[in-house]
């Protein structure tokens, strides 16, 4: 049985009354082939390509370490030499289909897979491929008596990218998670507020979800994906989607006694992510991004910086 589909139309020649190779051969020596024709205004064009979502990809999932299958969307760029007025867009589709049948062990070796056989099938210059997916898993909630035990199905969002160039490939991988923060501004006005009345528990204020995602530029390693997402969770209160009431109200008590800006959120989690990485990273780019999602605003809030690693370990 056939691993393709087919799908029931006529052939080319039952259209046309003609073959495709003829068509196609006169096409390409009348220089009829658009893609390949000098365009209008000579000019280079440094990214030109395509935005494909919900492309499957077989990975390990990089938790569970188990072979798994993740929905990613796809942005791909490319160069377009000065004398070519566009790229040819079948061949992209053509990699696309053809790694379907392969098995991946990380996010950005699929994207290097990708970028390197598009580089190579259009005009040799320098491509990218950005891939954002998510990975899945189960946490295990001991509960207050046995038949309380609970699970949480969580996500976590898991980003991956390379740029290919004639004598260059960098590749970066990371990871988003969702996570609470509460305003350190309202807490200290209340603690004035209500001096000499509450004693040293937290004290109200108004939270907010949040987002922050990381980023390693140049790796040459495999990412350590659990260990960096360790990492994040000592220094962030990361959201959970099951929550028995002792699990919710740990996780907002912890998240006011360790109230946060978004720009403390950023610092943090460089901090503690360079903490963990060892000496194959040091010459890695840090990037990262975090959002408030305010609560009391109706706009958001996002702090963002990219480190060297080498540098952030020096400053700790």
């Amino acid at each position: 049985m056939s691993e393709y589909y087919f799908r029931p139309e006529p052939a080319f020649k039952e259209v046309f009354s003609k073959d495709p190779a003829e068509v196609i051969s006169s096409m390409n020596d009348g220089n009829d082939d658009i893609p390949e024709q000098n365009p209008s205004y000579p000019m280079i064009l440094s990214s030109v390509g395509v935005q494909r979502p919900n492309i499957p990809i077989r990975v390990k999932n990089p938790i569970t370490k188990k072979e798994d299958i993740v929905t990613a969307d796809l942005e791909i760029l490319t160069y377009i030499p000065a004398d070519k007025r566009g790229i040819h867009m079948s061949r992209i589709g053509d990699t696309i289909a053809k790694a379907q049948g392969r098995k991946f062990s990380t996010l950005a070796q699929y994207a290097q897979v990708i970028a390197q056989a598009i580089r190579t099938s259009q005009y040799g210059g320098k491509t990218s491929v950005n891939v954002t997916s998510q990975v899945s898993y189960i946490e295990s909630l001991k509960g207050w008596k046995p038949e309380k035990d609970k699970l949480s199905l969580e996500r976590v969002k898991w980003i991956a990218g390379a740029t290919s160039d004639v004598d260059t490939l960098v590749l970066q991988e990371g990871m988003g998670v969702a996570h609470i923060t509460a305003c350190p501004c309202v807490q200290q006005t209340v603690r004035h507020a209500v001096k000499g009345v509450l004693g040293d528990h937290p004290i109200l204020t108004h939270s907010q979800r949040s987002e922050t995602h990381i980023e390693l530029i140049g790796i040459t390693d495999d990412f350590p994906f659990v260990a960096l997402l360790q990492a994040i969770d000592r220094n962030l209160h990361r959201t959970r989607n099951t929550l028995p009431r002792e699990y919710e109200a740990k996780l907002v008590y912890l998240a006011h006694q360790q109230s946060q800006f978004i720009e403390d959120v950023v610092r943090a989690v460089a901090r503690g992510i360079a903490l963990e990485l060892d000496e194959t990273f040091n010459d890695c780019n840090l990037r990262i991004r975090s959002k408030s999602i305010e609560s009391i605003h109706d706009y958001d809030i996002q702090a963002e910086d990219t480190y060297k690693v080498r540098d952030l370990k020096k400053l700790l």
